[in-house]
């Protein structure tokens, strides 16, 4: 067969299977759609859920329930053996407790109003970093303002129930 019947057979055969094609599926029932079932080693989507990581083993560890927020304020560990100038000029929430290890908390990144929602029970102190802080009690209707660099006591007997806190400018 020359080359260019070839090409006219081929193309012929082609535009045959394409109106066949689209004359039976007009008259026909459209097939149902076939889905994989889904296989028990695919790990489930991505949905951000904005719990801190790790919560669950904070909780049981430190007894501080650490329920959601933006993403941008972690607890981390406290340094050792700072003075008092030293945990001043850090660069970490500071957290003090009644009768409780203090709990350090890191800002990452430049973001303005980073936000975690919380429990901890007994704060006494709060220092900010190198932002205004706000945070809220359980106690309180309205949230408090923690100066940045200083020590801010917390009214309260016993300390206050910390619910949030919020970096501003």
């Amino acid at each position: 067969m020359p080359k260019r019947s070839w090409l006219l057979a081929c193309c012929a055969g082609l535009a045959g299977i394409a109106l066949f094609g689209a004359s039976s599926a007009a008259g026909a029932a459209p097939a149902p759609a076939v889905h994989a079932a889904p296989a028990d080693d695919v790990p489930p989507p991505i949905v951000e859920d904005h719990i801190h990581p790790a919560a669950d083993r904070i909780l049981a560890e430190q007894g501080v329930k650490l329920t959601n927020g933006d993403g941008n304020i972690f607890l981390v560990p406290c340094p050792a053996a700072l003075s008092e100038a030293q945990m001043l000029a850090d660069d970490l929430i500071r957290v003090r407790r009644n009768l409780q290890p203090m709990l350090c908390f890191r800002e990452t990144g430049t973001y303005i109003g980073s936000e975690l929602n919380m429990d901890i029970p007994g704060v006494t102190f709060v220092k900010a970093a190198d932002r205004v802080l706000r945070v809220t009690f359980a106690e309180q209707d309205t949230p408090m303002n923690i100066t940045k660099g200083e020590w801010t006591p917390i009214p309260g007997d016993k300390g206050s129930t910390l619910r949030k806190m919020m970096t501003t400018t």
